[in-house]
């Protein structure tokens, strides 16, 4: 049914109990993108030197491609085709999960109602609230 189903994932279980359903929706020839976006913090307050905010940088996207391989593991299936996929890209997680989802050509997004954004997340709207809200293509909401 769907060719290629877009999974951002936060780090958080909450986040993974999306993989599930997915691994259920997902047939034969469908290819599977699990999405990380790496929020880097500015270092500017604390660190002057460019070299060493551009090595943190680096260690956080590391870390982040190596979690989405490992919850890509848990995702194989006959048939299905599952890559991963960092974006150290800055701004709206939203936004940047939309418009990767633009530009990679899925036709879905699937993603848990809950991730790490906790109390501010409540306070100022959750991502896959906005992404149910402006996604210009189908989304699958898990609630874990």
């Amino acid at each position: 049914m769907y060719k290629k189903i877009l999974v951002p994932l936060d780090g958080s279980a909450a986040s993974e109990c999306v993989l599930d359903h997915v691994h259920r929706i997902a047939g034969k020839g469908t290819e599977v993108v699990l999405v990380r976006v790496v929020a880097k913090p500015t270092y500017d307050y604390l660190l002057r030197d460019a070299q060493l905010q551009a090595c943190l940088d680096e260690e956080f996207t590391e870390e982040a491609g190596l979690y989405l391989k490992k919850a890509a593991a848990s995702l194989k299936k006959a048939g299905v085709t599952i890559s991963t996929c960092v974006l150290p890209e800055q701004g709206p997680v939203a936004d940047i999960i939309q418009g990767f989802a633009k530009r990679s050509g899925a036709d879905l997004i699937a993603i848990s109602a809950h991730g790490k954004t906790g109390l501010i997340g409540r306070l100022l709207g959750s991502v896959a609230e906005r992404i149910v809200h402006h996604a210009r293509i189908p989304v699958l909401m898990v609630h874990p």
